[in-house]
């Protein structure tokens, strides 16, 4: 039995729409409003990755960017349904992304993420057309799970250092007490 593969791009009412489906199986979609293609030009250059579970009749992986305007509200800007979260996934939504919205393409802009290993990997797609930044709250409950609560306040004197100097410092006191906190901390921000 051989396989067909439909892909479409639909546009209605002012949505783009990427549908890529085996017949009877469905892959990914992705979605992006003509509102966000053409506002986002008006945005602040950043944008915010995540994803969710999608729980219902359907269990699937939400994929998500939300952006901040003009008036520095956060605003969802493009999304995608996906079969699981994969490398794949993350790939196929990068790349989406930087078809639809065309200043991701253009200029730096910074993507903060959770540090999700699989968006890391897919993180490639950018071209290193994007300025890293990782989300803080994250990053502490995963050092507080490995490295219990006693470095915490060191943790964010290092995620709020200004300069390089303050946070060589700071990471110095954490090798002091923790070798593995330090290493740990320097592989996410190599």
């Amino acid at each position: 039995m051989s396989t067909w593969i439909l892909s479409l791009q639909v546009s209605l009412f002012l949505v783009n729409y990427f549908i890529n489906c085996i017949i009877d199986n469905f892959l990914h979609c992705f979605v992006c409003s003509a509102q966000s293609q053409t506002s986002f030009f008006l945005c602040h250059c950043f944008l915010a990755v995540d994803k969710t579970f999608l729980k219902a009749h359907f269990v699937q992986s939400l994929l998500l960017a939300v952006t901040i305007d003009v008036n520095k509200q956060n605003t969802l800007w493009v999304w995608a349904v996906m079969k699981s979260e994969s490398q794949g996934s993350w790939e196929y939504f990068l790349q989406h992304l930087k078809r639809t919205i065309l200043k991701v393409s253009s200029e730096k802009c910074t993507l903060m993420s959770d540090c999700d290993k699989e968006l890391l990997k897919a993180e490639e797609v950018l071209e290193n057309q994007m300025i890293k930044a990782y989300c803080c709250h994250y990053l502490k409950e995963n050092f507080v799970i490995k490295f219990e609560h006693e470095l915490i306040s060191l943790f964010w004197s290092a995620a709020f250092a200004r300069t390089s100097s303050a946070f060589e410092a700071v990471i110095n006191k954490i090798k002091n007490v923790k070798t593995f906190a330090e290493i740990y901390l320097r592989d996410i921000v190599s």
